[in-house]
């Protein structure tokens, strides 16, 4: 399950790397988390960045404790599922990061928290789908998106059994628009391994905490569990 990652550069660095228009309420995220309004991208409209709320709202007017099913969707359930294949085709959208956080598990009730990143430093996106839901607590339209996730690869699976589908860099907007694409094409690009894309390292279990969202939080640490205390484990 991924439910943090990080969105760190400036506008301008946005709109160099994909030639996009950036919104003005767009800022750094050191700590993203669901039910946050974050910078994504849509098929509808693939040269302008829009800010989306991260999670598809719930059926009742109640919005505490986000399911994961409302914002994580795995790629095996869309591969056989013909409502979520459906959405595939006509509701993509691309996820703006520059890395994400995965949590180890080293015994029982105890977790590392690590911040996987491009080896290269390079802005990567995440494969997502997006729908424009009713909040009933607000009464208004929001837009909304879920983070396509997948198992993981080298060398996140020595984390994580889990992670989010990456794009492959200079494919991200082919992916997207789907130009003569079919449905099995588009599943076929969120498939790729790219072993040498990516690497770690431990972060702070401060993470846990969404309420802190600083540059602090990314620099690596000494390996710990959520409750501070150091291990061997790494």
């Amino acid at each position: 399950m991924c439910d943090r990652y990080t969105i760190t550069v400036l506008p301008s660095d946005l709109e160099l790397w994909l030639n996009v228009k950036s919104p003005y309420n767009y800022k750094p995220r050191y700590n993203a988390a669901p039910s946050q309004f974050l910078p994504i991208i849509t098929d509808s409209n693939p040269r302008e960045i829009i800010m989306a709320r991260w999670g598809f709202l719930p059926s009742k007017s109640s919005d505490t404790g986000i399911s994961p099913k409302l914002y994580n969707k795995p790629l095996d359930i869309i591969k056989s599922s013909s409502v979520w294949q459906k959405s595939l085709y006509s509701k993509r959208c691309l996820i703006l990061a520059d890395a994400f956080y995965e949590w180890k598990n080293v015994g029982k009730d105890k977790k590392i928290p690590y911040r996987v990143f491009p080896k290269q430093k390079k802005l990567i996106c995440f494969a997502g789908l997006w729908d424009e839901l009713t909040d009933y607590n607000k009464n208004t339209q929001v837009i909304s998106f879920m983070m396509i996730t997948r198992s993981a690869y080298k060398p996140v699976n020595e984390i994580s059994g889990t992670m989010p589908v990456i794009i492959e860099s200079g494919k991200e907007m082919k992916w997207l628009q789907g130009i003569n694409l079919s449905n099995d094409k588009l599943m076929d690009m969120m498939e790729i391994e790219d072993w040498a894309l990516l690497e770690h390292h431990p972060v702070s279990p401060v993470v846990e905490d969404i309420k802190i969202d600083n540059p602090d939080i990314i620099k690596p640490v000494p390996p710990s569990d959520q409750y501070g205390n150091y291990t061997l484990f790494d």
